[in-house]
């Protein structure tokens, strides 16, 4: 759950964008920079530090992403700079995403599967759900080896699960309930 300030943060950039008709750009870029702060820890933790002018981490803002990022993204990560609230960058990009997926009818639909699956499978897993669901779908793929065979997807609250994992313990939920009976029909006789 997002904090009140990465929320506020969050709804400022998202109008703004929307006002500058720059939503899709603005998105995709946040993402960009969030995922650099992710995958450059020690970047991140320059950034935050205390000890560290605010200037100098403006100045290394606009060198290292003023070529590659819209004004209106560079601005806005100055003034997270200049508020002390550049350590909420993660948390203000998931509330915008948030924002973003609610404005395009976009749902989320988290697919896990025994093994990689190919471009063509993850498409026919998208349109399947984009017919049922009548809402636009963005798969998140993740790899889980325990399955055995099959996938399993979640969206919100539907869960559709065809794994052999899941078929094998419905299987043993069965015998377990057919031992069951047959116990307690033996101790009726």
């Amino acid at each position: 759950m997002a904090g009140i300030a990465a929320r506020s943060y969050s709804d400022a950039l998202f109008t703004l964008a929307s006002e500058e008709k720059k939503l899709d750009l603005i998105k995709e870029q946040l993402c960009f920079v969030d995922a650099q702060m992710q995958e450059n820890i020690d970047f991140l933790h320059l950034m935050t530090h205390p000890k560290i002018h605010k200037d100098e981490k403006k100045n290394a803002i606009h060198t290292v992403f003023g070529k590659h990022v819209d004004r209106t993204v560079i601005n806005f990560l100055k003034l997270l700079v200049d508020k002390g609230r550049f350590y909420d960058l993660h948390e203000i990009t998931k509330e915008f995403m948030n924002q973003y997926r609610k404005e395009k009818n976009i749902v989320v639909a988290d697919v896990r599967s025994a093994r990689e699956l190919s471009d063509e499978e993850c498409q026919r897993i998208c349109d399947m759900l984009e017919k049922k669901l009548q809402q636009r779908v963005e798969l998140h793929r993740s790899v889980d080896r325990d399955l055995i065979a099959g996938v399993r997807i979640k969206v919100n609250d539907l869960v559709l699960d065809h794994t052999a994992l899941n078929k094998m313990e419905h299987l043993k939920r069965l015998a377990a309930s057919a031992d069951q009976r047959k116990e307690s029909e033996c101790e009726r006789e």
